[in-house]
C-alpha cells in the first residue's frame, strides 16, 4: 500500500496538469458547440479546471514528500545520513506518517553536515527513526539540502548497535575499552546529549554489578583527528555515575576513532576528573 501511494502522490502534479489541459479542450468545445450541448462542455470544464488545480497544488507540496523526483533519480549522488532526531508533523497519508527529519548527511568522503527536511514515511520504516541510526540517501547535486531518504534499502546501522552504541555493553561490535585501546586517538567537544536512561534499566548491564547505576545517553560530537578537517558524530555511550550532570554541550573530550568507521567513536571518560 506505501508504494501505491508513494506513486501517486509522486505523480499528483502529473495528473493535475493532465487534467487541466482536458478541461481547456472542453472550454474550447464550448466555444465550437452551440445549442444545448455547450453548457455541459462549460460545465465539465470548470469542474476539471477545479480538479487539475487542487491536484497540481497538492502535488506540489506533498510530492516532494513522497519520494524521488525525476532530476533526483538522475542525477542524485548517493550517500549516508545519520539521524539526529525526528518528529511526528502530524501530517499523514492513508495513515502513513510524515516525518520532520533532522539529519547529518556526507556524500563519499565528504563532512557531513546538518539538514532539516520532510518526508513520507512507512509505517514499518518509523522504528528506524532512531537517533544514531545511518540510512542511505540520495542528494541534488544542485542542492545539497534537498535529500532523499531511501527508506526501502533498511537502516545501514542501527541505533540499537554498534558503531551507534560504541561504549554500551553488550553491543554486537567492539567495546569502548577495545575502540580505546586500538582505535586512532584526537579530541571531541560534546554539541548535545539526551539521557536514554539507567544503564541497568535498560538491560544493558546486571543491577548488582559495578557501575550499574550509569547511564546511556545519545550523545552528538564534533571530532577532531590529527591532519583533517572535524566532523560530526553521533553515538550512544555510557556515561559514568560521577560525570552525569557535569559533562554536557562544549565539554572537550579525548576520543578514540574506528579504523575502519569515523563514526566508531570511544569516549575516554577516566581523562576526565569529576
Amino acid at each position: 500500500m506505501y508504494e501505491i501511494i508513494h506513486g501517486f502522490l509522486k505523480n499528483m502534479g502529473r495528473i493535475g496538469r493532465a487534467l487541466l489541459f482536458i478541461a481547456g479542450g472542453c472550454l474550447i468545445g464550448a466555444v465550437l458547440v452551440g445549442g444545448e450541448g455547450r453548457m455541459a462542455f462549460v460545465t465539465t470544464g470548470i469542474a476539471l479546471s477545479i480538479a487539475g488545480l487542487v491536484f497540481y497544488l497538492i502535488g506540489r507540496q506533498l510530492g516532494g514528500l513522497a519520494g524521488l523526483t525525476k532530476h533526483m533519480r538522475a542525477s542524485g549522488l548517493p550517500g549516508t545520513a545519520t539521524v539526529v532526531g525526528a518528529s511526528d508533523t502530524g501530517v499523514t497519508v492513508n495513515n502513513d506518517p510524515v516525518a520532520a527529519l533532522t539529519l547529518d548527511v556526507a556524500v563519499g568522503d565528504g563532512i557531513p553536515y546538518r539538514v532539516e527536511t520532510r518526508q513520507l514515511v512507512s509505517r514499518m520504516a518509523v522504528g528506524s527513526l532512531q537517533p544514531g541510526t545511518r540510512l542511505p540517501v540520495l542528494v541534488d547535486p544542485d542542492d545539497k539540502n534537498q535529500v532523499f531518504v531511501d527508506f526501502s534499502g533498511g537502516a545501514l546501522t542501527s541505533a540499537g548497535s554498534a558503531p551507534a552504541v560504541a561504549g554500551i555493553p553488550g553491543a554486537k561490535v567492539g567495546s569502548a575499552a577495545e575502540l580505546l585501546a586500538k582505535g586512532r586517538r584526537g579530541t571531541a567537544v560534546i554539541t548535545a546529549m539526551q539521557d536514554m536512561g539507567d544503564i541497568s534499566d535498560l538491560g544493558l548491564q546486571d543491577a548488582s554489578a559495578a557501575g550499574a547505576d550509569d547511564r546511556v545517553f545519545m550523545i552528538q560530537l564534533e571530532v577532531k583527528l590529527p591532519g583533517r578537517d572535524p566532523y560530526n558524530a553521533t553515538i550512544g555511550h555510557r556515561v559514568p555515575e560521577r560525570l552525569v550532570g557535569k559533562v554536557g554541550p562544549r565539554t572537550a573530550v579525548d576520543v578514540a576513532v574506528g579504523r575502519g568507521d569515523d563514526q566508531e567513536v570511544a569516549i575516554d571518560w577516566d581523562a576526565l576528573s569529576g
